[in-house]
Parts: C-alpha cells; structure tokens; sequence
C-alpha cells in the first residue's frame, strides 16, 4: 500500500491511498479461508464447500470488507505517523474518487481532502478587559424580599380591585346600540389593571357584579395577541370585529404578601436557622452575591471570547470546514444555503476552539482524579465538616468514583472543573480591570 501527499496550500492537502492486489491478497485468502471453515451447507460437511463456490458466494463481499478496513487504518496511521495536526476529519475528494470495482486482482486509489490546524500567534497577557463586579445594594435586597413575599403569599378576594390585583369575569363583544351583540364573541378571561399601559382606571375600584365598556382595542394598545388571549380566538376571528366590549367582574384575586417571619425563612432556606429580618436580608444578600459572581464571569468570558476573536489573526479552510460541518449533521436538517447564512457563527465557534486548544497546551490545564475529588470535598465544606479531615477526604474519593461511573455526570463535572482552572488562568493573567456596577446597570450592558 502507498500512501502519498499532494499539498494544495498551507491549510489544504490530498492524500492518496493506493493498494495493489499484493497488498490483499494475503488477507483476502485468509479471510475466505475463514469463512470456509465456518461454512455449513447442505450436501457438504462443515468445512469442506469448495472454495469456488466460497469465492462466488462471499468473494465480493470479504474485499469489499478489507478494502476498506486497509483504507481507514492507512488513512489515520498515515496521519498520526507523520504529526499531521489535522483539523476535523478526512473527507472524501468527490472530483477524484471513481466509484470502484470490487474484483480480485483489482488496484484501488481512494484520495482524501484533509486540512490542517492554522498557526496562529495567541498572548492573552497583553489583553485589558473590564471585569464587572455586581453590587448588591439594600434597596435591590428589599425588593428581592418584596418579591419573595408575593411569591410565598396567600389569594384573598378583596371588596374591590387595586392595581395588581387580579380581574375575572366576562368579556362580551356590543352591538352598535352598545347591547349585547347577537351571536357576539363572549369569553371569560381575566385582567390585571397593572398590565395594561393605557385605560388602568377603568377597572381600579370595581367591585363584584360591576360591569364596565370600552373600546378594546384602546385598552390592549392594539395588541392583537393580547386581544385574542383575553378573548379565546385566534386572529383571523378579529376580522370585522366590533371594537366597544364589556366587561362584567365575577371575582376578584389578590395575592396577599407573606409575613415576615421564620416560617417565610424556612421556606426559603430550609437547611438554615434563620430567626430575624437582619439574618434573612444577610443570606439573601450572600446567595445573590454568588449569583452575581456567575453572571460576572459569565459576562467576563464573553467579552474575552469577543475580543480574541477579533484580535487573533486565525484563517480558516473555509470550503473545507464548511463540507466538514454538512457532512457531520448528523439529523440532516441542515441545508448549505443555511451553512453559508450562519457560517460566520461556526467559524468564530471554531476559531474560539482552537483558541482554547492552544491555551490549554500553553499553560498545561488539565483535570485529573485529584481534582475531582477536590471538587467533591468542596460540597462537604459548605456543610461545615473539617476539609482536612482524611476520613472525610476518603469518603469523598470514593462518592466521586460513584459519581464518574455515571458518563454525564462525569462530563458535567469535567467540564466545571475544566471551566474554573481557565477562569482562574484567566483573571490571572490577563490585565482586569475590576468595575463595580450595581443589577440595574448590569442589564443594561447587555
């Protein structure tokens, strides 16, 4: 078998696999051979067909077999002996390949397009990001409990409606007299007073039984999904629709916030002893301060991924890759009209992977059992238990050797533990400046 290298330019090449009869004929012989002994057919004993009659019947079939097992182990040994840093995986030159004929005696030539991995300079050490810091400040506390205690509260039907209460009753589409229309829409639905951006203070104050009219188009800003919703049609029951409805009020729901005491505490954290609005308020502030550390991170990778993106001079194989991506979907659904509307979106995917390839062989990031068990004894922390302790520590060993008998769970550890050593490499080694920035303004950024 011969294998050569025809290279295109410098992120492209064709490799070429040639196989003579002499390179199979040793293996096809033996592969009949095999199947000769396992052969069992009326007339003869086990063993004994003729190998003419093996020939005709499995002939085709056994080349077809070592024909391409030959290609493949040549194909990647040919990669792997000779350091081919290849990008994705060979694929078939459709321009060169001919559609072959499986006889014995037959040469074969089958060429492969492969591309390479770009050279690239990366230093992240001369890269300046702003690192957001989230302020959690007493008024955004506040109303973290505000919303803690509506969620947590009880319904109540109060005498009459106020702005964030709930509205039941009838909508009834009028006639030109403002009567009830004759085989008019009619539905049940409800209103929040609150929600609505103009015509509030039609229905604050209204008490059970009360009944009011109005256009409804002006009450739902035109909005025919609103319209549609309260009234329980779909959108072509619109057309030629009478605009002056009424509304007649049959309950009223009102979500009375929950106290402020231990029971509300223990709802919200179960595992903690919490007695007073001071400690509440405090774990509360410390759960959103993790939150926020998440969300800051999360906003910190992304600007990186941006910005080295944009900075690191990368070329791609485009043609190559963009085979590569329609030949491994593996659902189908991908059109290449599609593929070359959304390329920018997995060339910058694939830049960033091989971004990330090169800093994790720079600054040698890896994850091995030590730091799985680490991870581990991290959980036992939070409940309190001494870190240092070594029963403890073997405890932890061996639930995470539970825990990577299960393939997802293994991976989504992996992949934290993955995720915080180049977190922690980054703020290291990138120029960070620290911005302190309250939820609000935070948002805003996006």
């Amino acid at each position: 078998m011969n294998i050569t290298k025809e290279q295109i330019d410098d992120l492209n090449a064709i490799l070429q696999i040639e196989i003579a009869p002499e390179d199979y004929n040793e293996k096809l012989e033996g592969k009949l051979r095999e199947l000769r002994r396992k052969a069992n057919m009326p007339g003869f004993r086990p063993g004994m067909v003729p190998m003419g009659m093996i020939k005709k019947m499995y002939g085709q079939s056994a080349l077809v077999e070592i024909i391409d097992k030959m290609t493949s182990e040549g194909l990647f040994g040919y990669i792997k002996d000779n350091n081919l840093d290849i990008l994705g995986s060979p694929l078939s030159n459709m321009e060169k390949n001919t559609q072959p004929e499986f006889t014995e005696g037959s040469r074969f030539n089958f060429f492969f397009d492969i591309a390479f991995n770009p050279a690239f300079d990366l230093n992240i050490e001369d890269i300046e990001l702003n690192y957001y810091n989230i302020i959690n400040e007493d008024t955004f506390i506040e109303k973290q409990i505000q919303n803690l205690r509506q969620r947590h509260g009880h319904t109540i039907s109060p005498e009459a409606a106020e702005e964030e209460d709930r509205l039941f009753g009838l909508f009834a589409e009028l006639n030109e007299n403002n009567e009830i229309k004759e085989n008019g829409i009619s539905h049940k639905s409800s209103v929040i007073p609150k929600m609505l951006k103009t015509k509030k203070d039609l229905f604050l104050g209204l008490k059970k039984g009360a009944q009011v009219t109005f256009d409804i188009y002006e009450v739902f800003d035109n909005s025919e999904t609103e319209i549609t919703y309260v009234l329980g049609v779909s959108k072509d029951k619109l057309e030629g629709l009478n605009k002056n409805f009424s509304f007649t009020v049959e309950d009223i729901f009102r979500i009375e916030p929950h106290d402020l005491n231990e029971e509300l505490y223990k709802k919200i954290f179960p595992y903690s002893e919490i007695k007073s609005y001071e400690e509440f308020a405090e774990e509360l502030k410390k759960e959103f301060e993790k939150q926020n550390l998440n969300q800051s991170d999360v906003r910190f990778i992304n600007d990186l991924h941006k910005t080295l993106i944009q900075k690191v001079n990368i070329a791609l194989p485009d043609e190559f890759l963009k085979r590569w991506i329609l030949h491994n979907d593996e659902e189908g659904k991908l059109t290449k009209e599609k593929l070359d509307e959304d390329y920018s979106r997995y060339a910058d995917s694939m830049k960033w992977q091989l971004i990330e390839n090169k800093l994790v062989k720079t600054y040698n990031i890896t994850v091995g059992d030590e730091d799985v068990t680490d991870y581990v004894m991290s959980w036992f922390k939070k409940t309190g238990e001494d870190n240092e302790d070594e029963e403890l520590r073997n405890r932890a060993k061996e639930f995470a050797a539970q825990m990577m008998k299960n393939k997802e769970e293994a991976k989504r550890m992996y992949d934290k533990i993955f995720d915080d050593k180049m977190m922690a490499m980054f703020k290291e080694k990138i120029k960070i400046t620290t911005k302190e920035i309250n939820w609000e303004e935070f948002i805003k950024l996006a």
